[in-house]
């Protein structure tokens, strides 16, 4: 159903202020027809500290992406269709067209390389690299 390079839009928390805060997130593995691993996208401006292992340029692979930003790997999970479908259907995720798929590899080569990706998600991209061998 979701294909590597969709990409969403997903309520993920309250800011301080107490409103719904929407983070963007890319499918970049489809695991199984029922699992796939998403990955956040976040703006590099204001932050001291982030993960540097990929950073986009401006309008690098998808438009939504408006200035210098990064993968962070830490947010990166496997999520059932299931759940990214019931998110969609409750209206907290949007679906937001594809990410070109040079910067999904691009992304993908980062997995393995930050050390913020969680062990989960870099069990299932080990087990993916590996079985390419």
């Amino acid at each position: 159903m979701f294909q590597k390079g969709d990409c969403f839009l997903i309520e993920t928390n309250k800011d301080n202020n107490g409103y719904i805060q929407s983070h963007f997130f890319i499918t970049i593995l489809e695991i199984t027809e029922k699992e796939i691993v998403i990955v956040n996208i976040d703006k590099v401006r204001g932050k001291s500290v982030y993960d540097k292992t990929v950073i986009l340029d401006a309008k690098e692979g998808h438009d939504f992406v408006t200035e210098t930003s990064f993968v962070n790997y830490y947010k990166s999970e496997i999520t059932t269709v299931e759940c990214l479908q019931g998110k969609i259907n409750k209206n907290l995720a949007k679906y937001y067209g594809k990410m070109k798929d040079d910067t999904v590899e691009k992304i993908k080569g980062g997995v393995l390389n930050s050390k913020k990706t969680p062990f989960g998600v870099r069990y299932v991209f080990e087990d993916y690299f590996f079985s390419k061998i």
